[in-house]
């Protein structure tokens, strides 16, 4: 059976589920007059997450590197100075780690960005182009031991499709292979009274981007893997950096797939890795 065709199955499945009436069942419902002044969280704008079937979770698309840009320094300080003052996410997720007593170093060798084109051949043979892009600036705690980062990735199909994840990251004492990462999200939410929708902005504690990368490059080529471990730690630029160069494609691949999350829209494209 098809990628596609069992994903479509699936879905049905838990649409004709959800849509079937559960007889014998009586559920209180609470007083109109307790949940009048209730705010309504919405939940994000996200389809239902089935569970992965285990040859949909094996699936690994092979991704073709067109072409891949190291972004200049001066490019990447000026768009996080940007995004900081216009984007509430980015300027959530530095505030952060600036009231855990982070500082934001701005040397020329503290930031780091890299977008990277892939074309990706689908089961049907259909060709799908992508741009990821992960941008990174460093943030160093007061006492200088443990190293933090704000970090963007963008991953986007022509077809206008995207997902961007911003999000920070700490190695507590320089340890990176247990990475802390808080994620900045957004949620809507409908006033009870006028039906009025905000916005209300908060970080996350998250299951680690940078565990996943860790994970997925030990399944890249040995010299990926050599450098999981013998990459500089000085930063996360800097071992970000390194990664980034000497896993080449697999890089952009495995970024791609743990940005992805298993999302319906790219985990076809990018494959399926769970944070």
């Amino acid at each position: 059976m098809k990628l596609h065709t069992l994903i479509f199955v699936v879905c049905l499945v838990g649409v004709l589920t959800l849509a079937t009436p559960v007889f014998g069942q009586v559920e209180e419902v609470p007083e109109v007059d307790q949940l009048e002044d209730l705010p309504v969280a919405l939940p994000p704008d996200e389809p239902t997450v089935f569970p992965i079937d285990p040859e949909e979770e094996a699936y690994d698309p092979e991704m073709d590197l067109v072409s891949s840009d190291i972004l200049s320094t001066a490019a990447v300080s000026a768009d996080f100075a940007r995004l900081k003052e216009a984007d509430g996410l980015m300027k959530l997720a530095s505030d952060n780690l600036v009231e855990r007593g982070f500082e934001a170093l701005t040397g020329d060798d503290n930031f780091f960005g890299i977008s990277e084109t892939s074309r990706v051949m689908m089961d049907d043979g259909e060709i799908v182009q992508l741009i990821t892009t992960l941008e990174v600036q460093d943030y160093i705690s007061s006492d200088r031991k443990d190293l933090g980062a704000l970090v963007r990735v963008r991953l986007e199909a022509e077809d206008g499709c995207k997902e961007e994840y911003i999000f920070n990251l700490v190695a507590p004492c320089g340890d990176f292979s247990r990475p802390i990462e808080y994620q900045a999200v957004a949620t809507s939410i409908r006033d009870p009274t006028t039906g009025a929708m905000t916005t209300r902005l908060e970080m996350v504690e998250t299951d680690s981007w940078g565990t996943c990368m860790q994970r997925e490059l030990k399944k890249c080529a040995s010299p990926c893997v050599n450098a999981l471990v013998t990459c500089p730690k000085s930063s996360w630029t800097a071992y970000l950096g390194c990664l980034a160069v000497r896993c080449g494609g697999c890089f952009v691949a495995k970024a791609a797939c743990c940005t992805c999350n298993c999302k319906w829209w790219c985990k076809w494209a990018v494959g399926c890795c769970r944070r």
